[in-house]
């Protein structure tokens, strides 16, 4: 397990992200020994910092990361250069970072496989940020005759400089005329509300929409108007691949990963919270707030074995083995499971077990708890009731053990919080944000 590759994707929010699916079925059918999840941060440099902790080896990046990234990066292939934006980061073993911009070959990559044809097309990009610069350069590198259309006229206007192609406004009467012999419409607005008047639609323009969680108004309003639609997911299976192949030097299996994504969309909304990680990490707190502030049913497994055995954990240890504590934790986490609207905070080796993770990751959305050996050590100086630890070279074992676990950790996670410097407060808020507890406003271009 010490030699298992760690991927995430990260972005604010994250949660819907469907790349593990999409890479974690790529790495299965290339018999590839890596894991990939999700990662939550406030900022891309505690993002980064997190990855490094925890030995990743890349990441995938998306809004509103993409830019910061490039400046963070150590260096760039040629498209992150271009775009200003990085969606792929490579991190060597000694820390240092390579950035590159899949996203080109992203959006390339779709309309050419559903046979569109841009060498002298007209294309029109609406959106201003890292994925319109993408979707941009890799129109204009294949030949097409683009327009970058957006509500700040200034942002526009500054791609359109960069890349040597026209801008208008979103709202202006110019985009009227523009998509009247546009042949490719591409769209980087992460919005289900309605982007352009349906009249200014035409019929066989090709659409590219990049927001591929659910159906948007302007899919609909082209799809009634004639238009062929090619949807997002296709941008993501195709700037996918291309990390996957940086990666793990690899081809990607396109069929298998475009798989992954259509069964990622039709999966069930889990109704229950789970809080997994390494002892010391602040699941037990940080369940407790969730629960309260959304009246959620907060069980804690190690709460559930004490209990049910009027014996505290330690005490199971000594008198009857960590053998026998597995067993009664095996069954406390499958009946945890069984429940709905609960929050459940898991002990660290609960999900050791294979049928516990299969348990926990079928009926929870699970969240990995991150702290390092060192600031688990710090937070629990003078606590004597871990048995796992309990011992003069605690650090030491606490470094093995967690090493040891960072696999199965990752694999049964939906995302991963760092929670080193943060409050759990603050932790608790990022999770309620990311499972769709707290309300997020709809980010527009």
């Amino acid at each position: 397990m010490a030699s298992t590759k760690l991927f995430a994707s990260t972005g604010k929010p994250i949660m819907q992200s469907a790349s593990p699916q999409m890479h974690n079925a790529g790495f299965a059918a290339c018999r590839i020994n890596a894991v990939y999840t999700r990662l939550a941060a406030d900022s891309m440099e505690k993002a980064l910092e997190t990855a490094k902790q925890l030995g990743m080896s890349g990441l995938n990046i998306t809004a509103p990361f993409k830019e910061i990234a490039c400046l963070l990066a150590d260096s760039l292939d040629d498209a992150a250069v271009a775009t200003g934006a990085v969606n792929t980061l490579l991190i060597s073993r000694s820390g240092k970072t390579r950035g590159y911009n899949t996203d080109v070959a992203g959006v390339q990559g779709a309309l050419e496989a559903a046979g569109v044809r841009l060498l002298g097309a007209n294309a029109v990009v609406l959106g201003a940020g890292g994925a319109a610069r993408a979707a941009t350069y890799a129109l204009c590198k294949a030949g097409a005759n683009v327009t970058v259309a957006n509500r700040t006229i200034g942002k526009a206007k500054k791609i359109a400089s960069q890349f040597h192609c026209s801008h208008c406004s979103l709202d202006g009467k110019s985009l009227g005329k523009v998509l009247l012999r546009a042949n490719v419409l591409v769209s980087t607005l992460s919005t289900k509300e309605r982007i352009l008047t349906p009249r200014l639609l035409k019929k066989g323009t090709v659409l590219l929409d990049a927001f591929y969680s659910s159906e948007t108004l302007l899919s609909r309003d082209a799809a009634k108007a004639g238009c062929k639609i090619i949807n997002g997911r296709e941008w993501l299976l195709h700037q996918g691949a291309a990390a996957f192949t940086l990666f793990t030097g690899k081809a990607a299996p396109r069929a298998v990963m475009r798989q992954a994504l259509q069964n990622a969309v039709d999966k069930p909304v889990k109704k229950n919270i789970a809080l997994i990680g390494f002892m010391g990490s602040g699941k037990s707190t940080v369940a407790k707030l969730i629960g309260r502030k959304s009246c959620m049913r907060i069980l804690d497994t190690d709460d559930m074995v004490e209990n049910r055995t009027g014996m505290k954990i330690s005490n199971i240890f000594e008198e009857h083995g960590e053998a026998r504590f597995r067993t009664l934790e095996a069954r406390a986490v499958k009946d945890a499971c069984k429940k709905t609207k609960s929050v459940l905070s898991l002990g660290g080796g609960a999900v050791l077990d294979a049928a516990c993770a299969r348990a926990v990751k079928k009926n929870c959305a699970t969240v990995w708890l991150w702290a390092s050996a060192d600031e688990v050590i710090m937070r629990l100086k003078g606590d004597a009731s871990r048995p796992l630890i309990n011992r003069k070279d605690r650090l030491q074992v606490a470094r093995r053990i967690l090493c040891a676990r960072l696999p199965i950790y990752a694999a049964c996670s939906d995302i991963v919080v760092g929670t080193g410097g943060k409050s759990a407060k603050r932790v608790a808020n990022i999770i309620m944000g990311e499972t769709g507890l707290l309300k997020r406003p709809s980010r527009k271009g």
